[in-house]
């Protein structure tokens, strides 16, 4: 008796260049080898400390910041930074899917990106580079919220760099009370370790839907049609980026 095995593809992030790059490239993994079952997948899936996550009420909320701070910079991958940037490094997958996975007990991953919608308010964005570098930005800080009746009132902030004082992964929530709560994510191969596990037992929740990456390119556009009218601001290597806002202000 013959086993029909079936094989799975995960395709790591980035999936596609952009929304309309994005759309045709799921079309085409529809249609291809029915035997191939194509799983896109961001590895932050795999951290422990996302999967820990408890459930959130989010009226007790006020407000959300996602960071993915570093101290090396991009000079070993100056091709790719100059072609991408920080927004599509780790903007359109890591910050967008930590954010989404905090509310994943009452909203499905792809409904909170579908809503979200950054400010309106260009000053509330902020993108740079560090000393010695050209084309795309190496730092990123946008602000934004979920166009939702019960999630709006949630200021959210999506913060990124290279070259910065600090090696940090955390989602920090404030709540209405003042109290404030960090989730601090650790490195290591464990994440890649889980996903694996994760493909070969069947358990597909973590893995991103074709909505949920087609609604992340979306925002992103979004952002980068802000991001064209911004300067692009300058900071030394080593910087703190706790002080940032106030000298771009």
């Amino acid at each position: 008796m013959m086993h029909h095995l079936k094989v799975f593809t995960l395709i790591e992030k980035p999936f596609g260049e952009g929304f309309k790059d994005a759309q045709g490239l799921a079309r085409f993994l529809e249609t291809s080898a029915i035997d191939t079952c194509h799983v896109k997948v961001d590895h932050y899936a795999g951290k422990k400390e996302l999967r820990a996550l408890q459930k959130e009420d989010p009226a007790h909320i006020q407000s959300l910041t996602i960071e993915i701070l570093e101290t090396a910079t991009v000079d070993h991958r100056a091709g790719f930074y100059d072609a991408v940037g920080a927004l599509r490094d780790v903007g359109q997958n890591h910050l967008l899917f930590m954010l989404a996975r905090i509310f994943h007990a009452t909203h499905s991953r792809s409904y909170i990106l579908s809503r979200l919608v950054p400010a309106q308010d260009h000053d509330a964005h902020h993108f740079a580079r560090y000393d010695g570098r050209e084309g795309k930005e190496t730092y990123l800080s946008v602000k934004a919220h979920i166009d939702d009746p019960e999630l709006r009132h949630i200021d959210i902030t999506l913060r990124s760099g290279k070259a910065l004082a600090e090696n940090r992964v955390a989602i920090i929530v404030t709540y209405t009370s003042g109290e404030t709560k960090e989730i601090v994510l650790e490195g290591g191969h464990e994440a890649y370790m889980n996903i694996l596990e994760d493909a070969i037992e069947g358990r597909l929740e973590g893995f991103l839907s074709t909505e949920e990456v087609l609604a992340a390119w979306k925002f992103i556009e979004e952002v980068e049609r802000i991001k064209e009218k911004k300067e692009i601001l300058c900071y030394p290597i080593g910087y703190d980026q706790r002080f940032f806002n106030e000298k771009a202000a």
